[in-house]
């Protein structure tokens, strides 16, 4: 009988290996699609593919997919005896040791996915002994379990210790209070696109617990980010001086979102958005200072757009932070719009635990009607998402030549007797504006003057949406219909490469020229997520915050080939 320990062990080990070996398969040219003879279908079923990092390995491919998220079974290393099993992490780790010697000195990938890979059974023990049934805005954004699912180390957190994963972590559910400071006035910089100042909303708060002088105001702070901030030299003349005071633990619960930097209030009046110094995937977790301003401006564009039916931005109207001479003194702190009652897409597609319905799944069953069969339902539901998503990011860009980062994680959708009827979008770091539309949104927005990162030239927003929106976000969803047996990849491919067609028709600009670049391009832009953590690249840091994009296959190509285009050679194996 499997233990509990081997149960998490388990299932860790198989999420990681699907993670990391489809990063593999999707942004290294050193591989090769074979179908396996009659006699190797013993060891490498229907589909297989040769993978040399000095060492021949096999994968068996249990399902191949055209949008890059195959199903890897059983694993071998070629012997002088012939092919032996090898165990999943024992594969990973030759294969980082491989790609590390073409970066030597720079990257520490292994570290990162025995790390990702850690912080997923640490979540996983969690979620087995304490099972949850999420139903909140809340539950969902705590039971993201494994992560962005294109990314090879979805779960590594540089920067946190066990026993901090279990205070901070969303995962863990565990609420905490947030640190104060006392900060004098004159170094204390804060602007609000509304009527909701922090250090004001935050005295409120605390009330009587706190005794401030006329020229001081209140900062919170992420206790993570504390210690980093106490250690500063800046900071310490400042606490010195009695310009800045360290008030310690006070105040309501704050309870982590899926981001774990961003933090809601126990009574779910507010969100705030710390910086924290740690490591999630491609970046450490920082507020900078273009993007404080970026919420403010697009929430005061807002104000003169007409969004379409059933769409709406949660936004971030207020920052503050300390001036400490530095750009950024880490203790930006942003002030987020309270969120109803919504799931992150994130949630919404993640692999299930053991024989449970995934949440998709359960939603697509509650929504279907008597007269219905399960197949009808899934594909009105699968339309109507289609249309409120990607209908709506189409159609912003059409008119205002404005386009979101709609991943998995910044899209939220509200559902009604299991059916979508509303999307939200968050994060002031995803927005594109278009060079070319530059005037008219000044006109309608005069303080997006004052934000020039906020606009991009169009080959880029294309490669950003296509990236987000394709890739990311609807990928992700058609891989769960199809894994949950609703719909079949090829279909949904299908249904949408129609749906493409048929809105562009009726289109003019911006969004009918990126949907044509969908369609007509034999491959579209991809982030290399696993080269990017190679090569050790924070993509906060590098200019425009650009990684590494590489071109692979597009499932929505109107001339794709249905096939799945395995070579038809086979491996000559050692007998």
């Amino acid at each position: 009988m499997t233990t509990r320990t081997e149960r998490t062990e388990e299932i860790a080990t198989h999420a990681t290996l699907q993670a990391f070996g489809n990063s593999y398969l999707r942004e290294i040219d050193m591989i090769e699609w074979f179908i396996p003879t009659e006699e190797e279908n013993i060891w490498f079923g229907e589909t297989a593919c040769r993978i040399d990092v000095g060492t021949i390995y096999v994968l068996e491919i249990r399902r191949r997919s055209r949008i890059g998220r195959h199903e890897i079974g059983r694993i071998y290393r070629q012997t002088s005896c012939g092919w032996t099993e090898e165990a999943p992490l024992t594969f990973i780790i030759a294969c980082c040791q491989h790609l590390q010697r073409l970066a030597p000195g720079v990257t520490d990938l292994l570290y990162r996915v025995l790390d990702s890979h850690r912080g997923m059974c640490q979540v996983i023990a969690h979620e087995l002994n304490e099972p949850i049934c999420p139903e909140t805005f809340l539950e969902h954004e705590q039971t993201v379990r494994f992560g962005h699912w294109f990314h090879p180390t979805p779960k590594s957190r540089v920067g946190m210790h066990d026993w901090e994963q279990v205070a901070y972590a969303p995962e863990f559910r565990n609420g905490f209070q947030l640190d104060y400071f006392a900060v004098n006035e004159s170094l204390l910089t804060e602007a609000s696109a509304t009527d909701q100042w922090i250090s004001e909303q935050m005295r409120k708060q605390l009330g009587s617990a706190v005794a401030l002088s006329a020229s001081e105001r209140l900062l919170p702070a992420h206790p993570l980010q504390v210690q980093h901030l106490l250690l500063q030299p800046t900071v310490q003349q400042l606490l010195a001086t009695n310009q800045l005071r360290h008030l310690g633990r006070l105040g309501p619960t704050y309870f982590a979102t899926s981001s774990i930097r961003t933090v809601l209030q126990a009574d779910r009046s507010h969100m705030l958005k710390f910086s924290i110094p740690v490591q999630v995937t491609n970046s450490r977790r920082v507020n900078k200072r273009h993007e404080l301003t970026a919420g403010l401006v697009m929430r005061r564009l807002a104000e003169h757009i007409s969004f379409p039916d059933g769409f709406s931005i949660t936004h971030d109207p207020a920052y503050a932070t300390v001036q400490t001479g530095a750009d950024e003194s880490g203790f930006e702190v942003i002030y987020r719009e309270a969120q109803g009652d919504a799931i992150n897409v994130a949630a919404l597609v993640q692999e299930p635990l053991d024989q449970e319905p995934s949440v998709l799944a359960a939603l697509v069953l509650k929504s279907k009607r008597a007269d219905q069969s399960l197949p009808q339902a899934a594909r009105d539901w699968f339309e109507t998402y289609i249309e409120l998503t990607l209908g709506t990011l189409v159609e912003l860009y059409e008119d205002y030549g404005i386009a979101l980062e709609a991943h998995q994680q910044n899209s939220l959708i509200r559902f009604e007797q299991g059916r979508p009827v509303s999307y939200q979008f968050r994060d002031n770091q995803g927005y594109y504006l278009a060079r070319s539309n530059k005037n008219q949104l000044i006109h309608l927005e005069a303080a997006l003057a004052e934000a020039p990162e906020l606009f991009y030239d169009e080959s880029t927003i294309k490669e950003r949406l296509t990236y987000y929106m394709i890739w990311n976000h609807l990928a992700g969803l058609i891989h769960r219909f199809d894994r949950d047996g609703l719909l079949a990849e090829s279909t949904m491919l299908e249904w949408v490469g129609t749906w493409c067609d048929q809105k562009s028709q009726i289109l003019s600009g911006r969004g009918k020229d990126w949907l044509e670049y969908v369609r007509s391009r034999p491959t579209l832009p991809y982030k290399a997520n696993l080269l990017t953590r190679l090569h050790a690249l924070d993509e906060l840091e590098v200019s425009g915050e650009r990684v590494i994009f590489i071109e692979i296959d597009n499932p929505l190509h109107r001339e794709v080939r249905h096939a799945n285009d395995e070579r038809t050679t086979c491996l000559q194996t050692t007998s």
